[in-house]
């Protein structure tokens, strides 16, 4: 009697210990290969698939499958961040037995094909170098193959870089995006690079160059808590290279503006991939050296000068 209740109790157990089984993958989304059979946590309950598109100057796609932990209010859903220049979304579907990801993609609207394939890659330089990425095919207004490599140092402390590879359009391309509030020759920069023909974009990060004095003088200055950008606090600099525009950066609270320096027009004009400055909320330009002048506090008087 001991020994079957034994083997009953032990029947009724192995279900609840088994894990849940899904396939993994991370590549292009029309044509999964290489899926691989992964056991799940004991807390997942989901198998997944997300698709990741990038919409914008920069575009592509990437598909990732796995398992997911927790309930079920991220499944089923389609978010989307907008970056400035690019619009990134996300869509999440999920489903609860075994290996059912298996031919589970998010819809995607049909556009038209150009028959070209990317590179597509968002990270470190390291990372995002050769032939070994994943590929996206071209639709819509991007016919052509796009680098963006992108440094920052603002509060001028260690750079830090970050390069993005996908699909674009002519009008994006060539661009170089930068600005300098004094503290480094480039505190921001986005350096855009377009290219013909399939997976012609496997090239390596482009370091950008402040170039030469071109004879545009700006004041500058970096907020702190020093008062950084108080009257006593800003200074004259000299502009270089393409940065021909004097910047003012405009916080959200009282309109305060935490930084000056100077600035190409593609960055004025806003095309460049977004970046985080704490408090940022706008940016205002002006031609002529020493237009984004000393005392200027709000957003309205600055707005004044583009």
């Amino acid at each position: 009697m001991n020994i079957l209740m034994g083997i009953t109790f032990t029947s009724i157990l192995l279900p609840l210990a088994s894990s849940l089984q899904c396939y993994q993958y991370q590549g292009v989304s029309w044509l999964p290969q290489k899926q691989n059979v992964i056991t799940c946590e004991p807390n997942a309950a989901f198998c997944t698939s997300t698709l990741i598109k990038l919409n914008g100057t920069l575009y592509g796609e990437i598909l990732v499958k796995g398992c997911l932990a927790g309930n079920e209010s991220t499944c089923n859903k389609t978010t989307t961040t907008d970056k400035k220049i690019t619009q990134i979304y996300e869509s999440v579907q999920c489903c609860n037995t075994e290996l059912c990801n298996s031919d589970l993609i998010p819809d995607v609207s049909s556009t038209k094909d150009h028959g070209i394939q990317c590179y597509v890659c968002n990270g470190n330089p390291a990372s995002c170098n050769g032939d070994q990425l994943p590929t996206v095919r071209c639709t819509g207004e991007q016919t052509q193959c796009m680098e963006i490599s992108i440094e920052g140092a603002v509060t001028g402390n260690e750079k830090t870089r970050l390069m993005l590879k996908g699909c674009g359009n002519l009008t994006s391309c060539g661009e170089f995006a930068a600005f300098s509030n004094g503290l480094q020759p480039l505190s921001y920069s986005a350096a855009m690079r377009c290219c013909k023909g399939s997976a012609c974009n496997s090239g390596t990060f482009a370091e950008s160059e402040p170039g030469k004095e071109n004879g545009v003088e700006c004041y500058s200055c970096a907020d702190s808590e020093q008062g950084g950008c108080s009257p006593e606090h800003v200074k004259k600099m000299k502009c270089t290279g393409a940065m021909t525009q004097c910047l003012d950066i405009i916080g959200d609270t009282h309109n305060r503006i935490i930084m000056k320096g100077c600035a190409t027009a593609s960055f004025c004009q806003r095309l460049y991939p977004d970046f985080r400055i704490p408090v940022k909320s706008s940016t205002s330009c002006c031609s002529g050296s020493l237009c984004n002048q000393v005392g200027i506090g709000t957003s309205e008087e600055a707005k004044t000068k583009n």
